[in-house]
């Protein structure tokens, strides 16, 4: 069986950065149309999902000896915007490499992961080795802002039929076995204007605003560290109101992100948000508090004496690699598509996941050839050891 080609995971690399994917545009289809092109000519099927006439997600399919189950490799195709292109190094795009590092928007987050599982399958087809259950690469859009392309994989059968999912979201090379939930919600603030030189008529917005996020905080029970996720942790993100010094607003809105342990559901959180709000209400009468659900992804995890967890690590320990567990403190794909399917997951791909969104955003190319190699040995033994 051919062995991952470090230039080739490079070059595939390279393209996948220098291809502008960002939110809010997304503009995936590019990529879909890419990788639809690098198998072209192998033994696959795919099955392609159009959201709009720029945004669309792939699925590919690599038969396996026995054509049920199978293990699903998950990487979304967008990144988040560039943020103030002026403080970059080098531009956003340019996939500029030093030192073995190449640089740009979405290399660690998650086009890294998605040039290893890209490797992988054409280390297999090139050599026809048929893995011994179904491999089936999904490449999603909108991941980092409304999930539509996960959402929409769940009405393909193909995907019902998997056993088991590996998201290559960068991991630094360890087994994530479980993730946070999040809850953003805007809370938008109706009060009372006036003249700043009499604050005593109004109701300020901006005021309420501040009263309702400290109520909030202080009626979450955040609950004991989770020996993987650490804390429960609540953040107001944004905050606007007002119009000039001299008036006192009477709008202003903010918005909230909490994020919660596996096992506190996000209906606890928003109940508590509901109840600051009628709190606020009742105290002053002029006022009015609407909240607004933005994301809501519920945490989850895979056991982590699961067999699929046991074989990954395996497969770590095989090569010589770390195979200890941890967890994610962002959520991914995996909260979208693995509750409904009811399979076992991880969370493993190249990079540091401390890059994600970051200015001057990198990935160590090594990494995403070692992944490459690690995602190739766990569909050759993991889908033998059912």
């Amino acid at each position: 069986m051919n062995k991952p080609k470090p230039d080739r995971c490079v070059s595939i690399l390279r393209e996948l950065v220098a291809t502008d994917t960002r939110q809010p545009e997304g503009r995936e289809r590019r990529l879909t149309d890419y990788i639809e092109r690098i198998f072209a000519g192998f033994d696959v099927e795919t099955r392609r999902i159009d959201h709009s006439e720029e945004r669309s997600s792939l699925v590919v399919k690599l038969p396996g000896v026995c054509p049920d189950g199978g293990i699903g490799f998950f990487a979304h195709l967008d990144t988040v915007a560039f943020g103030d292109e002026a403080i970059w190094t080098d531009e956003p795009l340019s996939a500029v490499i030093r030192n073995g590092v190449m640089y740009g928007r979405g290399t660690a987050d998650m086009k890294g992961g998605a040039a290893a599982m890209l490797e992988m399958a054409l280390c297999l087809l090139e050599s026809g080795t048929m893995p011994p259950k179904p491999v089936y690469l999904c490449f999603t859009a909108d991941e980092e802002k409304g999930g539509t392309g996960a959402a929409s994989l769940l009405d393909l059968p193909w995907i019902r039929e998997l056993e088991c999912g590996v998201f290559c979201e960068p991991s630094a090379e360890r087994i994530g076995v479980r993730e946070k939930g999040a809850l953003w919600m805007r809370v938008s603030i109706r009060g009372v204007q006036s003249h700043s030189s009499n604050p005593a008529i109004a109701v300020n917005a901006l005021d309420k605003a501040f009263e309702f996020y400290h109520r909030l905080i202080e009626r979450i029970d955040f609950g004991p560290a989770d020996p993987l996720l650490g804390r429960t942790t609540a953040a107001m993100t944004q905050m606007h109101g007002g119009v000039m010094t001299n008036v006192i607003p009477g709008e202003a809105w903010c918005e909230i992100d909490i994020r919660m342990l596996p096992g506190q559901p996000t209906h606890v959180f928003l109940d508590e948000a509901f109840e600051a709000k009628r709190e606020l209400e009742k105290q002053e009468p002029r006022l009015k508090v609407d909240i607004t659900v933005l994301s809501r992804h519920e945490a989850n995890s895979t056991p982590e004496d699961h067999p699929f967890v046991r074989r990954v690590q395996r497969v770590c320990s095989a090569g010589g690699f770390n195979s200890s567990l941890r967890g994610l403190l962002f959520f991914t794909d995996a909260g979208r598509v693995t509750p409904t399917l009811k399979i076992p997951y991880v969370i493993w791909g190249p990079g540091d996941d401390r890059e994600a969104h970051q200015i001057d955003e990198k990935i160590e190319l090594s990494s995403v050839h070692r992944m490459a190699g690690l995602y190739l040995d766990l569909v050759m033994f993991s889908q033998s050891s059912s």
